[in-house]
């Protein structure tokens, strides 16, 4: 077979969702027979697998290729992508409404209206539009995204069996604390202030010795800022903020996890869902955006965010063991549905009708 199909994003980062799936269609695109290679605007520090500049994509690409775009923030990339002479392919991963990042981060805020106003800039030339969740094509076809396919984002289980962060485990995992655990970036849509709100009433009425781990990178550093007034102002005490971690850190980190807590008002998807899944530990998410769907119907699911009712609900599940079974049971159920999906047939599906 012969041909190419390459992708391009902003910024790549093997640490993160986007850059894991990035490198797992490049293995399944290469399986096929296909050139295949990552190009991307930033490689982010640290990356070892190996992006190429977007500045060295093909110029003469042919109109039998494929160019997979992964649209997350604006970015000059796109510009290569809607000019590309072969057959486009958009990958949404949604954009955060910029209105998030006003207080705290004028570039980030302004990156994500241009964002979001550009998104229907891609409607001319784009062949197809692939969303990993409902929500994010529904956004699409709202826009007037003549194509659009569902992908549902993969699970990388072989990313979650290595080897975990030793130091971490024996410093964490021994003492008999209750674990709290969030996984994301720190920024405002995520809502860590809502964790620490949450974990104020946890400490103070139910666990005084508890302690909350927030695993992620701080790359909005006001916000994180912002933070670190708060726990001093709450007067929190076992407040880990970890910034970016290595995946062996990341594995440490869920494997002495007690609960998993998310409070996020915009997830397009929130792959941290189902690797807590992956690692039994109970997970309490907020309604917003895709965490419904991802969860499908296991853990639990709250319509509201009242700080004292949800440290209550932590504290049940840790002490009520049937419920903690049933709980458990049903993210397993989750999972083995997750596992089923055979990600490269539907992927196959999905471009059928691009490739030869």
């Amino acid at each position: 077979m012969t041909g190419a199909i390459h992708q391009l994003l902003s910024v790549f980062d093997e640490s993160d969702a986007q850059g894991h799936m990035a490198l797992l269609l490049r293995g399944i695109f290469s399986r096929w027979g296909y050139r295949s290679e990552i190009f991307a605007g930033i490689t982010a520090p640290g990356s070892n697998t190996a992006a190429l500049p977007a500045t060295r994509l093909p110029g003469d690409d042919s109109p039998a290729d494929l160019l997979l775009y992964h649209a997350s923030i604006n970015s000059d990339v796109g510009e290569l992508f809607r000019s590309s002479a072969g057959k486009q392919v958009l990958i949404y991963h949604n954009i955060t409404p910029a209105e998030y990042f006003l207080k705290y981060d004028l570039f980030t805020y302004l990156e994500c209206l241009k964002g979001r106003r550009g998104l229907s800039g891609f409607i001319p030339t784009c062949d197809l539009a692939l969303a990993d969740s409902s929500f994010n094509a529904a956004e699409l076809r709202s826009l007037g995204f003549p194509r659009v396919e569902l992908l549902p984002f993969p699970l990388n289980e072989t990313r979650l069996d290595g080897r975990a962060d030793s130091s971490i485990l024996r410093r964490y995992g021994k003492d008999n604390r209750a674990n709290v655990l969030f996984v994301g970036r720190l920024a405002p849509n995520k809502k860590q202030e809502d964790i620490l709100s949450v974990f104020y009433y946890f400490q103070v009425v139910f666990r005084p010795d508890a302690r909350l781990i927030l695993v992620g990178p701080d790359n909005v550093p006001n916000y994180t800022k912002f933070l670190k007034r708060r726990i001093q102002e709450l007067g929190l005490r076992n407040v880990i903020i970890t910034g970016k971690v290595t995946p062996e850190e990341l594995r440490a980190y869920y494997r002495v996890a007690d609960l998993f807590l998310c409070l996020s008002e915009h997830e397009g998807f929130c792959v941290p869902l189902l690797e807590s899944f992956y690692y039994r530990i109970p997970v309490v998410a907020y309604a917003a955006g895709a965490v419904p769907e991802t969860l499908g119907g296991a853990g639990v699911l709250l319509n509201e965010k009242n700080p004292l009712k949800i440290a209550s609900l932590l504290n049940r599940i840790l002490n009520d063991e049937n419920l903690m079974t049933k709980l458990l049971a049903t993210q397993k159920r989750r999972l083995d549905q997750i596992k089923k999906f055979n990600y490269e047939e539907h992927l196959q599906q999905c471009l059928r009708s691009l490739i030869p």
